[in-house]
């Protein structure tokens, strides 16, 4: 996989497991995708024809952070589809109403820092509660590697909590009898 990108130039991030958050523009495009889709399958019967519609629309929609569509940065020029006549060639930036967006989203948001040694709770998604654990070290700005038990687990800042000195002094103790 690493020559791979390396090969084709391809930066591969890779996010914190079960934080889907992490990559929400893959989300929403996939969220977007799936309307789309259930939409155009009410219209046609051919699973083929909807597919190809969706992706051309997908393909040929104005991305608001760049200004172009996908396939104009692809191919370097605008496809030839008969949509193109139909709407007047005009661009409209959106940097002030994304800039507007996040703001109104942030404005409730803190920052979580941990430092190693910071004991935590790492809230455990399968069984739905917090377990006691030792934050190892920082592997990204908001993933962490958690010492839970005796397993090592790298997690993000959303699924840890601090613990205070009066939380972990009555925890029983895992001494032997």
């Amino acid at each position: 996989m690493k020559v791979f990108c390396t090969e084709y130039q391809i930066k591969h991030i890779r996010t914190t497991p079960y934080h889907s958050r992490s990559n929400g523009a893959v989300e929403r495009l996939i969220r977007t995708f799936k309307g789309k889709y259930a939409a155009e399958r009410r219209m046609c019967e051919n699973k083929e024809v909807c597919l190809a519609n969706v992706l051309t629309c997908l393909r040929n929609t104005v991305h608001s952070s760049t200004g172009k569509t996908p396939a104009e940065l692809i191919f370097g020029r605008k496809l030839r589809i008969g949509f193109e006549n139909m709407r007047p060639d005009t661009q409209r930036t959106t940097h002030e109403s994304k800039f507007s967006q996040k703001l109104y989203h942030d404005r409730g948001t803190r920052i979580k820092e941990f430092e190693p040694e910071d004991p935590v709770w790492v809230y455990n998604k399968k069984e739905n509660i917090y377990n006691p654990g030792i934050v190892v070290d920082k592997t990204g700005p908001l993933s962490y590697r958690v010492q839970e038990d005796q397993l090592l687990t790298r997690r993000h800042a959303d699924h840890l909590k601090k613990r205070t000195a009066s939380e972990y002094k009555d925890e029983p103790e895992n001494n032997p009898i």
